[in-house]
């Protein structure tokens, strides 16, 4: 008897998984892509967006070698592709101006552009506040100089897309 009872709940162990079912099933669900933001800093100040006159007053005279702090670019992003990364540093020599400024004296000296860090592509995937590039300006100073007030105008163009 105990053999018949042990085949029967057997069987129906059997019967019972052979008319089980089984399903797979997906969950979507979806994320927006929202517009990459990008923003350019000196040392510690943000250089807000429609900025057409920003100084930087450097430490020392150009009669030495002399650089700036680093300029920075941060970006943001969720986009799910890598998005191309562009820059354009164009500094123009020192000048100053001479005999009550009715004269434009030009130094001969131009910074150069050092770029230790820039990323060709922003990644696709979640960036916040991903560092993008990071550059100084730099220069060889002469002794020959003039005095006055000398200004570099600097044009830095930068995007991603």
């Amino acid at each position: 008897m105990k053999k018949l009872f042990i085949i029967f709940i057997i069987l129906i162990g059997v019967s019972l998984s052979l008319s089980a079912k089984n399903k797979d099933i997906n969950l979507n669900t979806s994320i927006a892509e929202t517009n990459v933001t990008y923003n350019l800093y000196y040392a510690n100040d943000t250089i807000e967006d429609g900025t057409t006159n920003y100084e930087i007053y450097t430490y020392g005279s150009l009669n030495r070698n002399g650089n700036t702090n680093y300029f920075r670019i941060h970006a943001s992003s969720n986009m799910n592709k890598g998005l191309s990364v562009d820059l354009n540093v164009k500094p123009s020599s020192f000048k100053t101006t001479l005999n009550n400024e009715n004269d434009i004296y030009d130094s001969d000296i131009t910074p150069i552009v050092y770029t230790p860090y820039m990323l060709k592509t922003l990644p696709a995937g979640k960036n916040k506040n991903t560092l993008v590039s990071a550059f100084i300006l730099y220069w060889q100073g002469k002794s020959d100089l003039p005095a006055g007030r000398y200004v570099s105008n600097v044009i830095i163009e930068y995007s991603i897309s």
